[in-house]
């Protein structure tokens, strides 16, 4: 396998190419992970100032990120983020769509448009995309069509398949089946839409104004507002909202009240960690969260994807939340081994599984971890309620949670735990509740109000 380091060095690599062609070579591409869905995203990337990363390694041989551990390139986005619009009107529409990002100035880069609406289109729905997702040989399509600016995007698609099994784990031949459905994330131009790198948390999302700048009042029945694929905002309008040449609605506080409703805060609970992690809900990879993002010195290539970011993001919070001020693990094993020091890790060796209704609360950690040859299947979250309620005379019960995938931060309702004995294949998203399992000890739930 490869050396390989999250940054650019300042030396000529074993290919003989220069540091400043390397991070031109990489002006443009971004690869993502996502444990949900497999396509390739793209967006408009721009060249910002380069991301050295700096590390400090403490006696506990944790890595402490000093700077931002991703590519100077990647802007926030790693699947569909649009902004729909309902509206009732069969002629020219003509807006301004404004981001705030702080309190007292908008985001230097906003977006004006004018769309059409379709005539054959009845509910008259309006979208304005910023990133959209593409299949693998769709990607392969819209790179052939400018191979000089997407000479990063086309050279990393060639070494795909090779970067699945040196840095992924995929065993045997790649096929193009394999490929189509990977999970990549190559960022690239989409729409005109700028997105500077420096805000990569997209913090902009969070306060969004829409205004008509066209001479006919707009007529509103509905709005939804997704970043990442993950719908942060939706509201219908029976009676309808209006506005004038000139009027703004925004959307700020809503967005926020939206984000906690879909963590169910307010209603199945009061939790504070989940609180804090819902207002997040969309957002993916920011730099706090302390994850890697691999760079092959051999290729001058970044990874197609990040490695994966849930135990750190799980760790981000509990810092944040708890009194563990430098909790900082990268596994579940990790997690588990340090809620075992610190205050008892709940799994099948120390509890029954009928007992779990009772006993697990909004706010604790959840994971499962799951090895059969070459092959892991393991996941940090955080558990928000049974999603069904928990019935101990069913075999498996379906749990809500709230983590960091590949595609941003989600809640999630199909996750599971359970007597019921599977495959390995079929062990992903799914806590396996057996005192005779090997890996029995880092399958189970923490409880975070202990830490």
């Amino acid at each position: 396998m490869a050396n390989f380091v999250p940054y650019i060095r300042k030396q000529k690599s074993r290919r003989g190419a220069s540091s400043a062609a390397l991070e031109d070579r990489n002006t443009y591409a971004v690869e993502v992970e996502d444990d949900e869905e497999k396509d390739i995203v793209i967006a408009r990337p721009v060249k910002g100032m380069a991301t050295r990363v700096k590390r400090n390694i403490n006696a506990n041989r944790e890595l402490l990120w000093k700077i931002k551990p991703f590519p100077q390139w990647y802007c926030g986005f790693t699947g569909d983020s649009y902004i729909e619009l309902n509206i009732k009107l069969r002629r020219k529409v003509k807006l301004h769509l404004g981001f705030r990002f702080g309190e007292d100035s908008f985001f230097d880069h906003t977006v004006e448009k004018i769309h059409f609406a379709d005539p054959d289109n009845e509910d008259g729905l309006q979208r304005f995309d910023f990133a959209k997702k593409m299949t693998y040989l769709e990607a392969q399509r819209y790179f052939n069509r400018n191979p000089t600016k997407y000479r990063v995007q086309k050279k990393t698609l060639a070494r795909m398949g090779d970067f699945m099994k040196e840095y992924f784990q995929f065993s045997g031949h790649v096929s193009l089946d394999d490929l189509n459905n990977q999970k990549t994330g190559l960022l690239m131009q989409f729409n005109d839409t700028e997105w500077p790198s420096d805000n990569p948390n997209r913090f902009d999302f969070d306060d969004i104004s829409i205004t008509n700048l066209g001479e006919e009042t707009l007529r509103l029945h509905g709005i939804k507002i997704v970043l990442n694929e993950a719908e942060i905002y939706t509201a219908f309008f029976p009676s309808e909202r209006t506005l004038g040449n000139g009027e703004s609605v925004r959307y700020n506080d809503a967005i926020r009240s939206s984000r906690l409703k879909l963590s169910g805060y307010g209603v199945d609970h009061m939790n504070g960690a989940i609180r804090f992690a819902a207002e997040r809900l969309g957002q993916n990879f920011p730099p706090q969260y302390q994850a890697i993002w691999d760079y092959d010195e051999d290729t001058g290539l970044y990874i197609h994807r990040p490695q994966r970011w849930c135990s750190e993001f799980v760790s981000w919070l509990f810092r944040e939340t708890t009194n563990q001020r430098n909790f900082f693990k990268r596994t579940v094993q990790e997690i588990a081994d340090k809620f075992r020091e610190i205050c008892g890790f709940i799994s099948a060796k120390n509890t029954l599984y009928k007992d779990l209704g009772n006993i697990i609360k909004p706010g604790d950690y959840c994971g499962y971890y799951h090895v059969k040859g070459g092959d892991t299947k393991s996941h940090s979250m955080i558990f928000i309620r049974w999603t069904d309620g928990f019935n101990p005379m069913r075999k498996v019960n379906k749990m809500t949670t709230i983590s960091g995938v590949s595609s941003g931060i989600k809640v999630i309702d199909n996750y599971e735990v359970g007597v019921e004995e599977r495959p390995h294949k079929d062990r992903d998203r799914y806590i396996y509740w057996n005192n005779n399992y090997n890996y029995r000890e880092f399958n189970g739930f923490g409880p975070t109000d202990k830490l």
